[in-house]
């Protein structure tokens, strides 16, 4: 059926058909031009503020595109770099910064390549230095992304940078102040280091002075536990101080301490530490002072005192000597001489001889007794020298045998020896007469008529033990600690009222001691005393037969 077989309704519903479609059409066409004006206005709206943010921000915000060409800086970079952006715009990014600079932007984008060949498209942020335009060097933070389209391909670049010289100067003189202050401790007299504050932790740091005090180095003292160097008499001591710090109690954080260095020499600190955080841990921040030289120091004066207590002693010994000993002997002598001179006189014989005899006793008492003062006087002022030689000590005391079997003999005492065929010693031969004389005259003296004095010696590996035996009165126990010392010794008359002043023994002990050796005494009172005294044979002494 064609258009003039239509009916007239017919017609006029096509013509409403398509007056429909007309007018959805222009519906559609008009809502599409008022859609993009939308778009096109907050485009317009959008791009404002972006040039707004950008023109108005202190950050300098860029774009590159895949060349790394500029093709938008904002204003500010003359707040950075004192240059316009068209002036900005101009440069390649070889001619905004130094060669040490461009090589930590390459290796960013070296990276970011990488990334980008793998789709990941993380924001790169380094920091360089750039060129200002009058030619100084900026600090500069970078912040740079890529810039992806809808169809997730890579367009270009944005970025922004930062003036961080502010922070940079900041941060150089924190570093500075900080490498000054660790010279500074380094380098300070006073010792210190930092330790862990749980048992058992090792040093976190020493100084240089800690070093040369104990001996170890930087590196081996990082490898040490703290009280590993305390003296072991100290350690639980310190321990139960460390452990009460780490609860938090309250316990002295100074006292006085005393460590073994490497060597394993002994040191003296006055010591002290503080809680404080290092390297984002608690640790003890210690301090210490040498107080090693001071105890020396104190420890000299103290046998200063001592030895001036000791000279004191001596010297008030050495006047009553002089005062009451020495001129005992005398005054019998000048008694006994007035006597036999009156009886001389007289032509009264009688008794004559018992007073030589006296006059004798006294002239010899004398005698020993200057000998014991000299010899004791030299010594004390340093006058007599250790000077040893070869001898055999067999023979020496075979000489003073014989020497004082005829003072022996006249209280009818006899002197035995037990003796090795030689005992060859390194010895001052002055001063071992000395002892021995001393030692023998001294046994003559405590014993009783009709007694018996020994002699031995016998050499052993390290020494040579020589003994004087007799069996007299004995010492009585209070006096046995008395009798090597000065300040209270005192004489005993003899079995015959012998009278000595106490100072032989001293000479003895001293002599023997010059020869690396000791004396001593065994005595059981009124049944008779050994005196033993030995002979280093080190250094000092020799058993050779040259």
């Amino acid at each position: 059926m064609n258009s003039q077989d239509k009916t007239k309704e017919e017609l006029l519903n096509d013509l409403q058909a398509l007056k429909q479609a007309y007018d959805a059409l222009k519906d559609s066409y008009e809502e599409n031009i008022n859609q993009q004006k939308l778009t096109k206005d907050a485009l317009r709206e959008s791009e404002s503020k972006y040039r707004l943010l950008t023109q108005n921000s202190s950050d300098v915000i860029w774009t590159l595109d895949n060349d790394y060409h500029f093709t938008y800086i904002s204003p500010s970079v003359y707040q950075l770099r004192g240059m316009t952006p068209e002036e900005a715009m101009h440069e390649t990014i070889q001619d905004t910064m130094p060669p040490h600079s461009l090589k930590v932007v390459y290796e960013a984008m070296a990276e970011g390549k990488k990334n980008e060949q793998m789709k990941i498209y993380h924001p790169v942020q380094i920091e360089i230095e750039q060129y200002h335009k009058d030619g100084h060097l900026v600090w500069v933070e970078i912040s740079l992304r890529a810039m992806i389209n809808d169809k997730g391909e890579k367009i270009g670049y944005v970025g922004a940078s930062r003036d961080i010289s502010k922070r940079k100067m900041a941060e150089k003189a924190l570093q500075q102040s900080e490498a000054n202050f660790r010279s500074l401790v380094a380098q300070a007299k006073v010792i210190i280091s930092i330790v862990g504050d749980t048992e058992g932790s090792k040093f976190l740091y020493v100084n240089d002075e800690w070093s040369r005090v104990q001996g170890y180095s930087k590196e081996e003292a990082l490898k040490l536990r703290p009280i590993d160097l305390v003296a072991p008499e100290l350690k639980n001591k310190i321990l139960d101080f460390a452990s009460k710090r780490m609860r938090g109690d309250s316990v002295p954080y100074n006292y006085e301490l005393k460590t073994m260095t490497k060597s394993g020499e002994v040191r003296y600190f006055d010591f002290s530490s503080i809680i404080i955080n290092f390297e984002n841990q608690r640790a003890f921040l210690t301090t210490s002072i040498d107080l090693t030289e001071r105890k020396k120091i104190e420890e000299t004066l103290r046998e200063s005192e001592a030895k001036l207590r000791d000279t004191n002693a001596q010297k008030d010994k050495f006047f009553s000597i002089i005062a009451h000993d020495l001129m005992n002997p005398f005054n019998s002598i000048m008694g006994f001489s007035q006597l036999l001179l009156d009886r001389m006189k007289e032509k009264d014989y009688q008794g004559i001889e018992e007073y030589a005899e006296m006059i004798a006793q006294s002239s010899t008492q004398s005698m020993e007794l200057l000998k014991n003062l000299l010899e004791w006087s030299r010594a004390q002022t340093g006058r007599l020298q250790y000077k040893p030689e070869q001898l055999d000590l067999v023979d020496l005391i075979g000489q003073y045998r014989m020497l004082f079997d005829l003072i022996a003999y006249q209280k009818s005492i006899s002197i035995r020896t037990v003796l090795p065929p030689e005992i060859r010693i390194s010895a001052d031969r002055q001063m071992i007469s000395t002892v021995l004389r001393n030692l023998l005259s001294n046994a003559i003296k405590f014993t009783r008529e009709g007694g018996v004095i020994t002699v031995s010696a016998e050499q052993r590996v390290a020494d040579v033990l020589v003994a004087v035996s007799d069996n007299g009165v004995g010492i009585a126990p209070e006096r046995l600690e008395k009798l090597f010392s000065i300040d209270e010794n005192d004489s005993t008359p003899g079995t015959n009222n012998e009278q000595g002043t106490g100072l032989g023994l001293i000479l003895c002990k001293e002599f023997v001691k010059k020869h690396g050796g000791e004396i001593w005494v065994e005595s059981e009172y009124g049944k008779g005393s050994t005196f033993y005294f030995t002979l280093s044979l080190n250094e000092r002494s020799s058993t050779s037969t040259e």
